[in-house]
Order: C-alpha cells, then structure tokens, then sequence
C-alpha cells in the first residue's frame, strides 16, 4: 500500500519553497503578460499592413515553439522561462525606444522610411 503524503505533497517541498516558487512564477507570469501587452500594443503603430504583422507575428511564434522544444529539455522550464523573458523585455524596450524617438536616424526621410 502506498504512503499518502499530508495534503498531496508528492514532491516533498518546505513550506518557505513553495511559496518561494509561487512567488517566481507570479513574477515571471507578471512581466510575460504585461510584455505581451506591450509588444501586441506597439505591433499596431509599426505601420505596416496588419495582416503582414499577423503573418509575421505567426511565423514567430512556431519558430518559438521548435526553439522552446529544443532548448527545454536542456535548460529546464525556470530558465527557458527567465531567458526568453529578458528577450522580450529587451524587445519591448526597444521598439519603446524608437516610436519615442530616443533612437532613429538624423536625416528626416530616413527616419520616416524607417516607420
């Protein structure tokens, strides 16, 4: 007969752990939404035809998915997570950048070009 562990602790994690974990992830689920939000926001101003950004926008997200397939059984799901959460919020900094105009061409047409 199998020992049942108090309360479904399969893993037997400490109390201060588990709280410790859910912590993490919270965090990590925080800056993922708000960097999908702002990514999403910014994909509407780029000035392209929207159905090219969608495409685009799908291509990425398999190639994601074949890198994410690669690279988890490697690194692990906590920094798989953590590492492609410092991508997107270097993305979205910036993309932030350039539409406030910190960074972008001297000459006007260009500028323009590049929007």
């Amino acid at each position: 007969m199998k020992n049942k562990i108090d309360g479904g602790n399969l893993y037997n994690i400490s109390t201060g752990r588990f709280v410790w974990n859910v912590v993490i992830y919270s965090l990590l689920l925080a800056c993922f939404s708000f960097c999908f939000w702002l990514a999403d926001f910014q994909a509407e101003y780029i000035g392209a035809d929207v159905y090219i950004i969608f495409y685009i926008n799908g291509a990425c997200l398999i190639i994601a998915g074949m890198i994410n397939q690669v690279l988890y059984p490697i690194l692990g799901m906590k920094w798989l997570i953590i590492i492609f959460q410092c991508g997107t919020i270097f993305s979205c900094l910036f993309i932030s950048l350039i539409h406030t105009r910190v960074i972008g061409y001297e000459d006007e047409e260009d500028q323009a070009l590049f929007f």
